[in-house]
């Protein structure tokens, strides 16, 4: 019966050790893809917004970006070239 227990206490440690670790690394799972004017681009967590600016996490470090500079921000992340360029051309004929 002891066995028993420690084994269900280990689980139960298990799945709280992982849903921690979830919750601490949230740009690890749902990173957004900014794209500038500039034609530059980041991966970042997107916290809060204003009139004026987005506050982001990127790299554990929390920051403001104006909006003005701030071409789109798509809620997942993309990583295909092919896919950014028909983003970027597709904002731009807008």
């Amino acid at each position: 019966m002891k066995f028993f227990t420690h084994s269900l206490q280990n689980s139960a440690w298990s799945k709280i050790l992982f849903l921690f670790f979830i919750l601490l690394s949230p740009s690890w799972i749902f990173a957004e893809t900014i794209l500038f004017k500039s034609g530059e681009r980041a991966y970042a967590t997107v916290i809060d917004q204003d009139a004026e600016t987005v506050t982001i996490i990127r790299d554990g470090k929390r920051g403001k970006l104006g909006k003005s500079k701030i071409l789109k921000i798509i809620f997942k992340e993309i990583k295909d070239e092919q896919e950014i360029a028909k983003i970027i051309e597709t904002e731009k004929r807008n």
